[in-house]
């Protein structure tokens, strides 16, 4: 959670715990508890709502994401400035797949032109931010 938190400045809106039994029963996991956190976007990233679950056994510690184990398989955050929050994350040390790029131009279309980078989280979750111009 302290990525999302310190890295990329999300905000925390919520945090629980779910017990063993309904651990078992939202997620069809047994012997631990879940740790949910709710978080939303800060002043220069705009996000969906966040909730990242992190569960609690030995069986669940040390387990990496990877892009077909993930419940999620792209999590999308906007930007005014992608260069100013690349070179911000970079010094910071994240992970990026590529540079920021622009998208084709597809304006006759009907869509703005953007820009985009991936990079990852420590869970190694590929995740994409996005500047529209």
């Amino acid at each position: 959670m302290s990525f999302y938190q310190d890295t990329l400045g999300l905000s925390l809106q919520n945090k629980t715990t779910f017990a063993q039994e309904d651990t078992q029963k939202l997620f069809k996991k047994s012997n631990c508890y879940a740790k949910v956190a709710s978080l939303q976007g800060s002043r220069t990233i705009e996000s969906p709502s966040i909730e990242l679950i992190e569960f609690t056994s030995q069986q669940e510690k040390g387990q990496k994401s990877t892009f077909l184990s993930s419940s999620v398989s792209e999590i999308c955050f906007f930007t005014d400035n992608l260069w100013r929050e690349y070179h911000r994350l970079c010094a910071l040390g994240v992970e990026f797949l590529c540079k920021p790029h622009d998208f084709f131009d597809f304006t006759m279309k009907g869509f703005q032109k953007s820009r985009a980078m991936y990079f990852k989280e420590p869970d190694g979750m590929v995740l994409k931010m996005i500047e529209v111009f």
